[in-house]
């Protein structure tokens, strides 16, 4: 896996500790840096130093999704978040992202019953070609957004999420809080 380390102190012994556990880490100690890194590498994740003011941290996270360590974080967490979370996020298979890809897939094919359409046919972690029957079907721009993020902006745990809210309480439970003023 790649991960770019937002830092204020190259070469960071972090970095190291992440290299020596296999994974390809690339220090960087401007925003300039990070941006340019994660447009070479998009599949990368993003690590945020504990030592990087939140003024500069936030840049970045305006951008891309970010794992934020803070002061107190303990090294053997983070490992289990890069062994983990971010796997599940990128797609890698493990135990944990199994589980949760057969519950999201099972959602996504209530989805598609409760709309009156036969998931059998497809591939149901293809998000692009789940969308495009969900576009056939009548679905809403939220449930859409949701099945859409997978694997790309939200967490696997947040998309089972929306997708158990779609399930009980329909679109409006999809539906964000907001409202414009004129």
């Amino acid at each position: 896996m790649i991960l770019i380390l937002f830092t204020t102190r190259a070469p960071s012994t972090l970095a190291d500790e992440l290299a020596r556990k296999g994974h390809e880490v690339y220090d960087a100690l401007a925003i300039s840096e990070v941006m340019a890194l994660a447009e070479q590498h998009p599949d990368s994740s993003i690590v945020i130093a504990p030592e990087v003011n939140q003024e500069r941290a936030s840049i970045i996270q305006q951008h891309w999704p970010t794992i934020r360590l803070h002061s107190q974080f303990n090294p053997m967490r983070m490992f289990q978040l890069v062994g983990l979370s971010l796997k599940c996020r990128h797609g890698i298979e493990s135990p944990m992202c199994h589980d949760l890809t057969a519950k999201i897939t099972e959602e996504i094919a209530y989805a598609i019953r409760k709309l009156g359409g036969d998931p059998s046919p497809l591939d149901l972690t293809d998000t692009w070609k789940v969308n495009r029957t969900l576009e056939f079907l009548g679905a809403s721009i939220y449930l859409k957004a949701a099945i859409g993020s997978w694997r790309d902006t939200l967490t696997d745990e947040e998309v089972l999420d929306d997708l158990r809210r779609w399930r009980v309480g329909g679109n409006d439970a999809l539906r964000p809080d907001i409202s414009f003023v004129n």
